[in-house]
């Protein structure tokens, strides 16, 4: 294909999930309709094993250990290292999948779930320690419930994944971002 061709095809695909969102991309995989490559996000695979899920499973596996460590006080500077380490992870899983094409429907569901797995260990570990207030847990949470009741309000139409935008990704850096200063904060902290 030339480029002007395949610019003309990726146009096509592009304004067909934008304008018409009937029939999403699982219904046109279903049909045999769709032109984008296999793991793409334009074209996601049914693949569990790939190696951006395999992060998105340790991000999981970290932020339960960090919990743990955190509320317990054994070590909290390991459990801030798990934090960011997680919380770093979180922009690796998603480039891995796009760079190797191996962008599937279980990445793209789980990664935005363990975003705000990842946020909520972190609110609920702070308010458990005491260092932070009731209400920014309720806040912080109640934010994301609210994004929760918009996306299932979307299912109704669209039965695709929404997809994650630039802004969220930004929201949640800067929330990880700020949870790891307060628990580096609490880290540096002799109980």
């Amino acid at each position: 294909m030339r480029g002007g061709t395949l610019a003309t095809v990726r146009e096509r695909i592009r304004s067909t999930v934008r304008v018409n969102l009937a029939p999403d991309i699982h219904q046109a995989q279903l049909a045999g309709t769709t032109t984008a490559p296999v793991g793409t996000p334009e074209n996601p695979s049914d693949k569990i094993l790939t190696l951006a899920n395999l992060i998105t499973f340790c991000r999981f596996a970290l932020t339960v250990a960090f919990l743990v460590l955190f509320v317990r006080g054994t070590n909290r500077s390991l459990a801030l290292t798990f934090y960011t380490i997680a919380a770093i992870s979180d922009f690796l899983d998603g480039w891995v999948a796009r760079t190797t094409q191996t962008v599937s429907w279980l990445g793209k569901v789980s990664d935005p779930l363990m975003d705000r797995v990842l946020l909520f260990t972190g609110v609920i570990g702070l308010v458990v320690v005491g260092d932070l207030p009731l209400w920014v847990a309720i806040f912080v949470i109640g934010r994301d419930l609210v994004l929760l009741g918009g996306t299932m309000y979307l299912r109704k139409f669209w039965t695709r994944p929404v997809d994650v935008i630039f802004i969220g990704k930004l929201s949640t850096a800067l929330f990880m971002t700020g949870f790891c200063f307060l628990l580096m904060n609490r880290a540096d902290r002799k109980s």
